[in-house]
């Protein structure tokens, strides 16, 4: 007997195959049976589609019966007026129509519609018989009149159909036509044309002769469609549509009989013979591969193995989470441990890469000591490892293990002689239900992996939907940010800048505003930080540039304040960028001020200051921003083409109580007289905080406590006072709005 091992790397082939010929067999049955039972369906239906025609052509037929009789004499509708010339008209018309063509009610009607004569069963009737019908034919009467016939004297028109249809007289189905005559209309008393009205009814008969012509066996009209199975059943509708007037029923054919009779046994045989040929070959096949099973079993074992450390590698641990992931019921789940080591690259470069394969080694052994008997442990690649973990049955359980995995990762460990410490985080994601697949397993670990190490090292957590909710918001609001600015949907607000003396409004600064559609205001620095991780921030900061330029044309001689980023100062357009807004919009360079931070010079501070140098070239000023905060040193700033400062409210806030802090500010104040710099001081929230910086004698203030940033349609004009030696208007304040509240976080 062959080993189970062997037994199942056989299954998987032997089995495929024996389930398709099976399947293919019953197939092959199926769809004779299939093809028999549509061979009826098609020949139930064509008749019946044959029995709707031989209809519409006997309405048709009735019309030109109808204009046969009459043919284009109008003698017919003017000597019925007389009664010795009425056994003419009737021989031509009831007897005739109904001898000849089966018409079992004839009318004569003049043009007001008065019956002139009747025939009944090929007799002359009494005219009023047609007051039983006229309601039945009231519309046919009208459609022959809509389409007369052709007058005689235009003998070279179409003769018009008339108008025939289906319906019901005394509770008979009958098929109805009404033709027009060309005649005196006078001589019969009215204005409009007389009609010929006939009714045939379908009778035995005319059913019989139908179903003669169509090969109908048993055909008959029903009132109601018969309750016994063998009969095929079609609706007699009018021409219009609507409620089924009878049901013509018949014996239909059965032409699938002879596939049933014929070719059904002879298919069930051959199939027969095929499944018994493949089971002898599948029997044979199975004992032939028992060698092959078990050289395959072999090589699948070392191909899902690490070669360094012998775990599990990536292919194994996929399969094994595919299948633990099915099993899950609700109650027992799998919880994924994603283990990754602190500076593994510094420990290499240190010790050696002999030494850092044995500490994978050794880290491989103690994640399989701690992991379960049903778990696995597997190693990526490099120095990251996961512990798969099935049977969970709550999640305090799989917590449990990440943080021994955690302890174990602390604890000092031997590479040769050495004793070394090494540091790890572990990153824990759980799942009961199939609501969650692998890649969003790992996807949840590797989040939560992520939030171990940005916090502290050596530390295990345990994923938490606001980690996922983050990551797919920032995802989100990364995409609306780009419509917004393929849309031209962000704002330009403006904060003034004021003179300390005078607190009128010497200038402006441009800041960017998004209002998502459905979040609301999102907090400039968050989607500022966006756009830079995203590489969106040249756009941004293009799209404010020539927006706030666009605004700051019709200030008078305002100046504008636009923030520059290291990223657009490192982007070798954004000289040419400034100078095509200041082309689009007409604003003097002298009136734009471009501010930087100290942290442009952080990286390639050599470009950064030729890209400043460009620009004051072209006559734009530039200030930089947030001073006092970055890494350059007071020495340095003399070289730095920058035509003032703006001191960070950092050094103002609660200033007004720190006698060391006004010591501070006056001093980098008085640094920037002292180079001649023009010297503003911003985040001024309080009168306090106003006092203090106006002891720095500092020219300009900005801050809360004079306005909130808003759009430029709520500033008013007026007239104004210096700024770097020049006349330039001011804005009147009206009011102070509150800045309108973030809902990104909620």
């Amino acid at each position: 007997m062959a080993p189970a091992g062997t037994r199942n790397a056989v299954l998987p082939v032997v089995v495929p195959v024996a389930v398709t010929v099976c399947v293919a067999a019953l197939l092959v049955v199926l769809a004779i049976v299939w093809a028999a039972q549509l061979s009826d369906d098609y020949a139930i239906s064509r008749q019946a589609a044959l029995f709707s025609a031989a209809v519409e052509d006997r309405l048709d037929d009735m019309l030109r019966e109808q204009q046969v009789a009459v043919g284009d004499d109008p003698a017919v509708a003017t000597s019925v007026v007389d009664r010795d010339a009425r056994d003419g008209v009737h021989a031509r018309l009831g007897h005739w129509l109904n001898e000849r063509h089966g018409h079992d009610l004839v009318f004569l009607l003049n043009g007001g519609g008065r019956a002139l004569y009747a025939a009944e069963a090929g007799a002359m009737a009494e005219p009023g018989l047609f007051e039983t019908v006229r309601s039945a034919v009231s519309g046919l009467v009208a459609g022959a009149r809509a389409t007369p016939r052709t007058p005689p004297a235009d003998a070279g028109a179409a003769v018009p159909p008339g108008a025939a249809d289906v319906l019901v007289w005394n509770g008979k189905p009958a098929l109805a036509a009404a033709s027009a005559i060309a005649g005196d209309a006078q001589a019969l008393g009215a204005g409009d044309l007389p009609v010929v009205v006939s009714l045939a009814f379908l009778d035995a008969d005319l059913l019989a002769g139908i179903g003669r012509d169509l090969q109908l066996d048993g055909a008959h009209m029903r009132a109601t469609p018969p309750d016994e199975n063998g009969w095929a059943v079609e609706p007699l509708t009018a021409r219009a549509g609507g409620p089924a007037l009878g049901f013509l029923t018949w014996r239909p054919d059965h032409p699938g009989d002879w596939i049933r009779t014929h070719v059904l046994p002879t298919a069930v045989v051959a199939m027969g013979v095929v499944v018994a040929i493949t089971a002898l070959l599948l029997f044979r096949l199975g004992s032939a591969s028992t060698a092959d099973a078990r050289q395959r079993e072999e090589f699948d074992r070392l191909a899902g193995r690490d070669p360094l450390t012998d775990l599990a590698n990536r292919r194994l641990l996929e399969a094994r989470l595919d299948a633990a992931l099915e099993a899950r019921d609700g109650r027992r789940g799998v919880a994924v441990h994603y283990v990754d080591l602190d500076d593994f690259k510094a420990f290499n470069d240190t010790h050696g890469h002999g030494a850092g394969d044995e500490l994978l080694i050794e880290v491989g052994r103690r994640l399989e000591r701690i992991a379960g008997e049903d778990d696995l442990v597997a190693r990526l690649g490099g120095d990251e490892f996961v512990v798969l973990q099935v049977g969970v049955v709550a999640v305090a359980e799989a917590q449990a293990l990440g943080n021994r995995i955690s302890e174990a990762l602390c604890q000092p460990m031997f590479v040769g002689i050495r004793r070394l410490a090494v540091a790890g985080s572990v990153g824990t994601a759980v799942s009961f239900d199939r609501s969650v697949d692998a890649d969003d397993l790992f996807r949840r670990a590797d989040l939560a992996l992520y939030k171990s190490k940005s916090d502290t090292i050596n530390r295990h957590s345990m994923f938490e939907q606001a980690m996922e909710d983050s990551m797919r918001l920032q995802t989100r609001l990364q995409a609306d940010l780009v419509h917004a600015l393929d849309s031209g949907l962000l704002e330009v607000w403006y904060q003034p800048i004021v003179a300390a003396d005078t607190g009128k409004v010497q200038a402006m600064e441009a800041l960017a505003r998004w209002r998502h559609p459905e979040r609301g205001y999102v907090p400039a620095p968050f989607f500022v930080r966006l756009a830079e991780e995203h590489g969106q921030i040249v756009r941004l900061g293009t799209y404010v540039l020539r927006r706030a330029c666009a605004d700051a044309v019709a200030w008078g001689d305002a100046w504008l304040f636009v923030n520059a980023s290291p990223t657009e100062l490192a982007d070798g357009a954004y000289v040419d960028g400034v100078r095509q807004a200041l082309a689009l919009s007409g604003l003097p360079a002298e009136r734009l001020c471009i501010e930087v931070t100290e942290h442009a010079f952080q990286h390639d501070g050599d470009a950064t200051l030729a890209v400043l140098k460009s620009l004051r070239a072209m006559g734009v000023r530039v200030m930089l921003d947030d001073f006092g905060t970055g890494y350059s040193s007071l020495s340095r700033l003399r070289a730095l083409p920058v035509d003032g400062i703006k001191i960070d409210r950092a050094f103002v806030t609660d200033v007004s109580g720190d006698p060391n802090g006004s010591a501070i500010l006056s001093a980098i104040a008085e640094l920037g007289h002292a180079l001649g710099l023009f010297v503003i001081i911003e985040g001024i929230e309080t009168e306090a905080e106003r006092s203090v910086a106006l002891a720095t004698g500092a020219a300009a203030l900005q801050g809360f406590l004079f306005a909130r940033p808003r759009p430029a349609a709520e500033f008013d004009f007026v007239h104004g006072t210096p700024i770097f030696g020049r006349d330039v208007p001011a804005f009147a304040i009206p009011g102070t709005p509150v800045e309108p509240p973030s809902r990104l976080l909620h």
